[in-house]
Protein backbone atom coordinates (compact mmCIF):
# COMPACT_ATOMS: atom_id res chain seq x y z
CA UNK A 1 0.00 0.00 0.00
CA UNK A 2 2.83 2.38 0.54
CA UNK A 3 3.87 1.83 -2.85
CA UNK A 4 0.73 2.81 -4.03
CA UNK A 5 -0.19 5.15 -1.90
CA UNK A 6 3.60 7.11 -3.42
CA UNK A 7 3.03 6.50 -6.66
CA UNK A 8 -0.22 7.99 -6.73
CA UNK A 9 0.10 10.62 -4.86
CA UNK A 10 3.11 11.59 -7.08
CA UNK A 11 0.63 11.15 -9.70
CA UNK A 12 -1.92 13.53 -7.91
CA UNK A 13 0.59 16.44 -7.19
CA UNK A 14 1.41 16.54 -11.05
CA UNK A 15 -2.27 16.30 -12.12
CA UNK A 16 -2.63 19.45 -9.42
CA UNK A 17 0.63 21.06 -10.81
CA UNK A 18 -0.81 20.87 -14.31
CA UNK A 19 -4.66 22.20 -13.24
CA UNK A 20 -3.21 25.29 -11.18
CA UNK A 21 -1.27 26.53 -14.68
CA UNK A 22 -3.93 29.01 -16.33
CA UNK A 23 -3.44 30.26 -19.82
CA UNK A 24 -3.27 33.99 -19.86
CA UNK A 25 -4.55 35.71 -22.89
CA UNK A 26 -4.06 39.25 -23.44
CA UNK A 27 -5.91 41.71 -26.36
CA UNK A 28 -4.97 44.95 -27.01
CA UNK A 29 -6.88 46.98 -28.81
CA UNK A 30 -6.59 50.93 -30.58
CA UNK A 31 -9.17 53.33 -31.48
CA UNK A 32 -8.72 56.42 -33.64
CA UNK A 33 -11.33 58.98 -34.34
CA UNK A 34 -11.22 62.34 -36.45
CA UNK A 35 -12.79 65.78 -36.26
CA UNK A 36 -14.94 66.31 -38.95
CA UNK A 37 -15.97 70.34 -38.91
CA UNK A 38 -19.58 71.43 -39.18
CA UNK A 39 -19.48 74.73 -41.45
CA UNK A 40 -22.03 76.37 -43.73
CA UNK A 41 -21.50 74.90 -47.46
CA UNK A 42 -24.39 77.04 -49.07
CA UNK A 43 -21.90 80.37 -50.12
CA UNK A 44 -23.63 83.44 -48.47
CA UNK A 45 -26.77 83.78 -46.77
CA UNK A 46 -29.38 80.99 -46.64
CA UNK A 47 -32.55 81.35 -48.66
CA UNK A 48 -35.58 81.74 -46.28
CA UNK A 49 -38.94 80.76 -48.09
CA UNK A 50 -40.99 83.25 -49.48
CA UNK A 51 -43.28 84.73 -47.43
CA UNK A 52 -45.91 84.13 -50.32
CA UNK A 53 -46.35 80.73 -48.69
CA UNK A 54 -48.08 82.72 -45.55
CA UNK A 55 -50.18 84.76 -47.74
CA UNK A 56 -47.91 87.36 -46.86
CA UNK A 57 -48.04 87.34 -43.14
CA UNK A 58 -45.85 89.16 -40.92
CA UNK A 59 -45.06 88.98 -37.52
CA UNK A 60 -46.11 91.64 -35.08
CA UNK A 61 -43.85 91.07 -32.77
CA UNK A 62 -40.70 91.15 -35.28
CA UNK A 63 -38.48 88.19 -37.14
CA UNK A 64 -39.38 85.86 -39.80
CA UNK A 65 -41.78 83.72 -37.83
CA UNK A 66 -44.99 82.88 -38.29
CA UNK A 67 -46.70 84.03 -34.74
CA UNK A 68 -46.28 86.80 -32.66
CA UNK A 69 -45.92 87.04 -28.73
CA UNK A 70 -49.05 88.44 -27.00
CA UNK A 71 -49.92 89.48 -23.38
CA UNK A 72 -53.11 88.78 -22.58
CA UNK A 73 -54.67 90.34 -18.94
CA UNK A 74 -57.44 88.56 -17.74
CA UNK A 75 -60.25 87.55 -14.72
CA UNK A 76 -58.79 84.09 -13.37
CA UNK A 77 -62.84 83.14 -11.96
CA UNK A 78 -61.52 81.75 -8.81
CA UNK A 79 -59.26 84.32 -7.04
CA UNK A 80 -61.57 86.79 -8.79
CA UNK A 81 -58.07 88.80 -9.83
CA UNK A 82 -56.07 89.81 -12.97
CA UNK A 83 -53.60 87.00 -14.06
CA UNK A 84 -51.38 87.93 -17.08
CA UNK A 85 -50.26 85.73 -19.90
CA UNK A 86 -47.87 85.37 -22.24
CA UNK A 87 -48.88 83.67 -26.08
CA UNK A 88 -47.33 82.91 -28.84
CA UNK A 89 -50.03 82.98 -31.51
CA UNK A 90 -50.80 84.55 -34.93
CA UNK A 91 -53.01 87.70 -33.79
CA UNK A 92 -54.85 88.83 -30.72
CA UNK A 93 -57.97 87.11 -31.12
CA UNK A 94 -56.14 83.29 -30.86
CA UNK A 95 -54.09 84.73 -28.44
CA UNK A 96 -57.48 85.39 -26.91
CA UNK A 97 -58.59 82.03 -27.51
CA UNK A 98 -55.66 80.86 -25.68
CA UNK A 99 -56.35 82.65 -22.27
CA UNK A 100 -60.25 81.35 -22.86
CA UNK A 101 -58.49 77.71 -22.88
CA UNK A 102 -56.37 78.26 -20.08
CA UNK A 103 -59.66 79.57 -18.18
CA UNK A 104 -59.21 83.14 -17.97
CA UNK A 105 -62.19 85.55 -18.07
CA UNK A 106 -62.79 88.45 -20.42
CA UNK A 107 -62.64 91.43 -21.40
CA UNK A 108 -58.77 90.73 -22.43
CA UNK A 109 -56.09 93.31 -22.21
CA UNK A 110 -53.86 92.39 -25.14
CA UNK A 111 -51.01 93.88 -26.43
CA UNK A 112 -47.86 92.87 -28.69
CA UNK A 113 -44.35 91.75 -26.99
CA UNK A 114 -41.39 91.86 -28.87
CA UNK A 115 -40.05 88.59 -30.54
CA UNK A 116 -37.06 87.35 -27.88
CA UNK A 117 -33.77 88.00 -29.37
CA UNK A 118 -30.83 85.77 -30.26
CA UNK A 119 -28.69 85.59 -27.02
CA UNK A 120 -25.12 86.30 -27.38
CA UNK A 121 -24.18 81.74 -27.32
CA UNK A 122 -26.40 81.59 -30.66
CA UNK A 123 -24.89 84.42 -32.40
CA UNK A 124 -21.40 82.92 -31.21
CA UNK A 125 -22.39 79.37 -32.68
CA UNK A 126 -23.67 80.38 -35.76
CA UNK A 127 -20.90 82.56 -36.48
CA UNK A 128 -18.66 79.61 -36.17
CA UNK A 129 -20.65 77.86 -38.63
CA UNK A 130 -20.16 80.06 -41.08
CA UNK A 131 -23.79 81.85 -41.15
CA UNK A 132 -24.74 84.92 -41.93
CA UNK A 133 -27.23 86.34 -39.82
CA UNK A 134 -29.80 88.74 -40.69
CA UNK A 135 -30.05 91.94 -38.80
CA UNK A 136 -33.72 91.40 -37.53
CA UNK A 137 -33.35 88.01 -37.04
CA UNK A 138 -35.02 86.59 -33.67
CA UNK A 139 -33.99 83.58 -31.67
CA UNK A 140 -36.40 81.44 -32.92
CA UNK A 141 -35.09 82.46 -36.39
CA UNK A 142 -30.89 82.45 -35.40
CA UNK A 143 -32.07 78.58 -33.91
CA UNK A 144 -33.55 77.44 -37.25
CA UNK A 145 -30.47 78.84 -39.42
CA UNK A 146 -28.44 76.52 -37.31
CA UNK A 147 -30.24 73.52 -37.70
CA UNK A 148 -30.23 74.08 -40.94
CA UNK A 149 -26.45 73.81 -41.08
CA UNK A 150 -25.63 70.98 -38.62
CA UNK A 151 -28.92 69.24 -40.39
CA UNK A 152 -27.08 69.39 -43.66
CA UNK A 153 -30.50 70.60 -45.03
CA UNK A 154 -29.64 73.92 -45.98
CA UNK A 155 -31.77 74.20 -48.72
CA UNK A 156 -34.84 76.61 -48.07
CA UNK A 157 -38.35 74.57 -47.31
CA UNK A 158 -40.93 73.75 -50.33
CA UNK A 159 -43.74 76.77 -50.61
CA UNK A 160 -46.01 73.92 -50.95
CA UNK A 161 -44.72 72.88 -47.34
CA UNK A 162 -44.46 75.87 -46.09
CA UNK A 163 -47.79 76.84 -46.95
CA UNK A 164 -49.28 73.83 -45.65
CA UNK A 165 -47.39 73.55 -42.41
CA UNK A 166 -48.54 77.50 -41.90
CA UNK A 167 -52.02 76.50 -42.47
CA UNK A 168 -51.99 73.42 -40.19
CA UNK A 169 -50.95 75.37 -37.27
CA UNK A 170 -47.05 74.79 -37.12
CA UNK A 171 -45.30 77.75 -35.73
CA UNK A 172 -41.98 78.01 -37.07
CA UNK A 173 -39.42 80.98 -39.20
CA UNK A 174 -38.65 81.12 -42.71
CA UNK A 175 -35.71 80.16 -41.98
CA UNK A 176 -36.16 76.34 -40.91
CA UNK A 177 -35.41 73.72 -43.48
CA UNK A 178 -37.67 70.61 -44.30
CA UNK A 179 -36.24 68.67 -41.35
CA UNK A 180 -37.35 70.61 -38.50
CA UNK A 181 -40.50 71.80 -40.04
CA UNK A 182 -41.61 68.07 -40.31
CA UNK A 183 -40.00 67.43 -36.49
CA UNK A 184 -42.10 70.46 -35.62
CA UNK A 185 -45.36 69.25 -37.17
CA UNK A 186 -44.95 65.88 -34.85
CA UNK A 187 -47.13 67.64 -32.06
CA UNK A 188 -49.84 68.78 -34.43
CA UNK A 189 -52.72 66.03 -34.57
CA UNK A 190 -52.46 62.60 -36.62
CA UNK A 191 -54.84 64.39 -39.57
CA UNK A 192 -52.76 67.63 -39.79
CA UNK A 193 -49.64 65.71 -39.07
CA UNK A 194 -50.51 63.80 -42.15
CA UNK A 195 -50.98 67.44 -44.40
CA UNK A 196 -47.33 68.01 -43.54
CA UNK A 197 -45.75 64.99 -44.25
CA UNK A 198 -47.82 64.44 -47.81
CA UNK A 199 -46.70 68.04 -48.75
CA UNK A 200 -42.97 66.85 -48.25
Amino acid sequence: MGFLAKLFGTKQTKLSQQASIVPTLEISTSFSSYYVEVRQKTPGALAATSVSAWDGYASPSGGYVNYGRFQVVGKNPITNRKNKRTYEARNEEEACKCAEAAGLLGPFEVSVLPALPPTDSQISYAKDLGATIPGDACKTDVSAIISRITDEDEEPASEHLARTAHECGVKFSRYHGRKAILALARDLPSKEYSKVLRAM
